[in-house]
């Protein structure tokens, strides 16, 4: 093919193995953090703010191999010039691509999370009391197990007795041997030496936790209040001690600070990933075609390759399109704002589902039009254009109607209550969820004091007085005292009602962002929680009166997301119609041109 030709294919091939390099280092990356997250203990601190972070790491894990493994291949490929083997090594480096780029925002988005927790107050949400108790069992894990094995047995008595007389703790202070040695030997006839050796039989299981007792002996190490607080967790199991200073509390600065170090880590790895996935789908695809430059010249093959590759971007816009409606239809699905918006429209739940399912497909949709675009199958590329344009028709129509949502929210929030027939529903709806959301939180995680204000608000202030500082929650209260004061019943009932409605966590943290509760809607929803009947509470405030601006906010927002991602989708998907057109269209002028050369 020429000296010219000769030189332009080995260049290719080492551009495509410097960019195998560079993918192979991002791999790397997320590897690091993959196991560093894995064998380290903070997965079990994260669980308490994503609650799927296990499973994600062992994916981390698996895909920063994979993607390691996948450079070396690929790097083979292009100095074997295996065109078929380039083909199906491109699409799978698109996959990574598009599975990449949803990590990348995952990432930065814990690291704006733990960032915006960090300029607020403790408790920031209510994710961050999950964080906080999770925190503080690995912390206290980690420094038991290093002080059991490691530390002096003076600092054991410390941590697990402190109030152990200054007499007997002088005869442990110079002895060998360790906690291992004390117990041994000493158990039987010190008695309170019990809780030292209960609680270092606990923090024995916790080996693997050592990186972070390097983390917390660097950037917060163990205070004495600290470790009595730790002490008294791993002899009792108790979170809720009152003795000393939890862990959270004196490293919550630290933490969110190595919270956004790996966030950003990871979301530099990922973007890495993709801008190598990226490179090496183009140079691949550049490298499969030079063969082609003798049959149909130099003009047709970059044509097609250009024509490839404004596809390829375009599903990507497709796909975002795709992931922001599947966004928006899980997060109304696992909100509970579905129960309100039925009041407007009472398929919104079917409709949730539908846009759930579409976004997925549309996912898929893209991915398999960029694969049907690197290997040029005509039949496919004719089959998928007609799926793109049903799904055009059908965003369209979802557009309008989100749009539309948007302009009647709008209208309402011009609009004194009620605007008309239909937001009384919506009121009432409302209400409810509210309601829900808040009894749920109160029962579970709120104080005693609390759950009486929002259930029992009549309740003397003397019998009021008997549990306010009481451990244990609503569940002790109505578990030892229910018999003893039939007052609380009110209060037990409406927390058994409000506990069926778990999945409104999201809702709550909204509620606790945007319009939190007063002591008016705590009564008027105790009232709503006990009697059941939302038309007959006569006490408090409904949560509608207060929230009514902030509610029609939201409403504006997530249809101005929906409707901003279906406008993407309509337009991807016009876009790759003419492009798909285009380039099946080029492949047959490219059989006619090589049939035509071939003719004698």
């Amino acid at each position: 093919m020429g000296l010219c030709g000769c030189l332009a294919k080995c260049v290719s091939e080492l551009i495509l193995i410097a960019i195998n390099c560079i993918l192979a280092l991002g791999g790397a990356l997320v590897l690091y953090v993959g196991i560093h997250l894995r064998h380290t203990g903070w997965v079990e601190v994260i669980q308490g703010y994503w609650s799927p972070i296990d499973g994600i790491v062992t994916a981390l894990i698996v895909i920063g191999a994979v993607i390691i493994g996948l450079a070396v291949l690929g790097s083979i490929a292009a100095l074997c010039r295996w065109r078929f083997g380039l083909c199906i090594y491109a699409s799978v480096v698109l996959l990574i691509f598009i599975l990449f780029v949803v990590v990348a925002v995952a990432a930065f988005l814990l690291r704006h999370r733990a960032n915006s927790w960090e300029d607020m107050t403790y408790p920031a949400s209510s994710n961050e009391e999950s964080v906080k108790e999770d925190f503080d069992q690995v912390y206290c894990y980690a420094q038991g197990e290093y002080i059991c094995n490691q530390a002096s047995v003076s600092d054991a008595l410390t941590m697990f007795v402190p109030t152990l007389d200054s007499s007997v703790a002088s005869l442990f202070e110079n002895m060998t041997g360790g906690v291992n040695a004390l117990c041994d030997d000493y158990l039987s006839d010190y008695e309170a030496l019990s809780d030292v050796c209960d609680g270092c039989d606990q923090a024995r299981e916790f080996k693997n936790f050592s990186s972070l007792v390097d983390w917390g002996n660097d950037k917060c190490p163990p205070t004495s209040d600290v470790l009595v607080w730790c002490g008294v967790f791993l002899s009792t199991g108790d979170t809720n001690s009152s003795s000393g200073a939890a862990p959270y509390s004196e490293c919550r600065t630290e933490f969110l600070d190595l919270v956004e170090k790996y966030a950003l880590w990871l979301g530099i790895g990922s973007i890495i990933v993709c801008a190598g996935s990226l490179m090496v789908v183009t140079f691949a695809c550049i490298l499969r075609r030079r063969r082609d430059r003798l049959a149909m010249g130099l003009c047709s093959c970059m044509g097609r390759c250009v024509t490839e590759l404004i596809l390829i971007a375009i599903n990507c816009v497709l796909a975002l399109g795709g992931a922001l409606v599947l966004y928006v239809g899980i997060y109304m699905r696992h909100a509970g704002w579905v129960d309100v918006i039925s009041g407007y429209w009472s398929n919104i739940g079917d409709a949730v589902t539908a846009l759930i399912v579409i976004g997925g497909v549309i996912i898929g949709l893209a991915v398999l039009g960029s694969i049907a675009a690197l290997c040029r199958w005509r039949f496919g590329l004719c089959t998928y254009s007609i799926v793109v344009l049903l799904f055009l028709i059908l965003f369209i129509i979802v557009a309008i109607a989100a749009f539309i949502l948007m302009a009647k929210a709008d209208d309402w929030s011009d609009t004194t209550y009620p605007a008309d027939s239909m937001e009384e529903t919506v009121k009432t709806d409302f209400d409810q969820v509210y309601c829900y959301a808040q009894g749920e939180y109160v029962c579970n995680e709120a104080s005693v004091a609390e759950a009486l204000t929002m259930f029992a608000p009549e309740l003397n202030t003397t019998v009021v007085a008997l549990f306010e500082n009481m451990t244990g929650g609503v569940n002790t209260l109505c578990d030892d005292y229910l018999s003893d004061y039939s007052q609380l019943e009110s209060l037990c009932d409406g927390c058994d009602t409000a506990r069926e409605f778990e999945n409104y966590t999201k809702i709550f943290d909204w509620a606790n962002s945007q319009c939190p509760r007063t002591t008016d809607t705590l009564e008027y929803c105790g009232a709503f929680l006990t009697g059941g009947n939302i038309s007959s509470v006569t006490v408090g405030i409904a949560p509608y009166t207060q929230c009514r601006a902030e509610f029609l906010d939201l409403v504006q927002d997530y249809s101005l997301y929906l409707g901003i991602g279906s406008v993407l989708v309509c337009v991807s998907a016009f876009l790759v119609i003419i492009f798909a057109c285009c380039l099946r269209r080029r492949e047959q002028l490219g059989h006619n041109h090589a049939d035509l050369e071939d003719d004698p």
